[in-house]
């Protein structure tokens, strides 16, 4: 049985960007995710243990991004699916968007969206 687990705009203060000043001052990122993965186990055992726990993978992105002060969005999206990946090793599929709300002018936002099947990498 597969599911879908999300959580939208994720807000995070952090370095995220090539140029000069976003390489200084912090700017607000924000994030949104979606994980694939058999929830079988989860539902059969109602535990936690089994399952994937939102609110640690909020703030594991949180703490990654912060941590990491990654120069590209590429990179940054890579970073957090592989750190996904390493913590719930029965992930399936996992789609990241990272949104610069202030790097562009205007109402424009920046943004790119990395959407990875295990499944089919392997």
């Amino acid at each position: 049985m597969r599911a879908t687990l999300g959580v939208e705009h994720i807000d995070v203060r952090c370095i995220l960007g090539a140029l000069d000043d976003e390489r200084e001052e912090e700017q607000s990122i924000r994030v949104t995710f979606e994980i694939d993965y058999d929830i079988a186990r989860a539902s059969r055992s109602d535990a936690l243990g089994d399952a994937i726990d939102y609110d640690r993978v909020v703030e594991m992105v949180t703490e990654h991004l912060i941590w990491h002060k990654y120069r590209l969005l590429e990179a940054a999206a890579a970073g957090i699916v592989e750190m996904l990946a390493q913590a719930y090793p029965f992930i399936d599929r996992v789609m990241i968007e990272i949104r610069k709300p202030e790097a562009l002018p205007g109402d424009a936002e920046g943004y790119l969206r990395l959407d990875t099947d295990r499944a089919e990498e392997g």
